[in-house]
């Protein structure tokens, strides 16, 4: 009983991680501190590494197959001390689709754009080739003529457009854009600027986004690996 509630506390995080850091750093392993505190490495010896990623309770790990007896002794350690269970190789993570080959190594997020969709949506939108049009440039600090202010708020308040969903589209296309998806960078970038007060236009290419990630759904990033 007392366990549950010291689970939700809110310091439960910050403790969390000082435990599982030190338990960490007495197996030899490192902080990349000027990449992320959740990162840890650890050079098993000379140019052979295992790199561990934190997500609250989860983990990912990336193990050199030189390293590959020690970190066997290592899982038996966390499980000795924390109980972890070893799901084996990855296929999602974090909104992450994971294709693991012999060769290479796919990232995508077929998934979680198709929940984006569904969640504002937008599911039965058209499809689109091309993430933006030329006059996105123009969207910095756009001016409504004044004969035009009524009708536009009538038109955004008619589709539900209100700051926040603004806020809460560019949000979801952020976390696409810095994982998978670095085609939409630029337009993203351009939408980011006025989002405390976005106008009609700016929904308008936020919209043209995700037309274009719905046509490019299954698109990601493909790492080689060495032969």
């Amino acid at each position: 009983r007392l366990k549950k509630p010291l689970y939700g506390m809110q310091d439960a995080q910050i403790e969390w991680y000082n435990c599982i850091r030190s338990f960490l750093i007495d197996q030899g392993f490192r902080i990349a501190k000027h990449l992320d505190p959740c990162l840890f490495y650890r050079e098993c010896s000379k140019g052979v590494y295992v790199l561990l990623g934190l997500h609250v309770d989860d983990s990912l790990a990336a193990v050199d197959p030189r390293a590959r007896e020690w970190f066997a002794d290592f899982k038996k350690k966390l499980h000795d001390r924390f109980g972890i269970k070893d799901l084996g190789t990855p296929s999602y993570c974090l909104g992450i689709d994971v294709c693991v080959a012999k060769n290479f190594y796919g990232l995508r997020q077929q998934a979680y754009i198709d929940k984006m969709l569904e969640r504002f949506a937008l599911s039965e939108i058209p499809p689109a080739h091309y993430p933006e049009i030329a006059a996105n440039n123009l969207l910095r600090g756009v001016v409504v003529a004044e004969n035009k202010k009524a009708e536009e708020q009538a038109e955004m308040q008619e589709a539900g457009y209100t700051p926040a969903l603004y806020r809460q589209w560019i949000g979801s296309l952020l976390y696409a854009t810095v994982m998978t998806r670095p085609d939409i960078a630029h337009a993203i970038q351009l939408l980011t600027r006025d989002i405390v007060a976005p106008t009609l236009a700016h929904f308008k290419a936020t919209r043209r986004v995700f037309q274009y990630l719905k046509a490019t759904r299954d698109r990601g990033l493909k790492y080689a690996l060495p032969a």
